[in-house]
């Protein structure tokens, strides 16, 4: 998705969300396939 950036970063059941809603809107209702996807929020580290 070419605005994958502006999908809220600090939660990823509201990006999972977000992917599933667009997903929706570009299949035009009609998701005939099973869809995996998962989100995984890194933070950063000092060393």
């Amino acid at each position: 998705m070419q605005y994958a950036g502006l999908w809220d970063v600090d939660s990823p059941s509201r990006l999972l969300e977000q992917l599933h809603r667009d997903l929706v809107d570009y299949s035009r209702g009609r998701l005939d396939d099973d869809i995996a996807a998962i989100a995984i929020r890194a933070s950063a580290t000092t060393a």
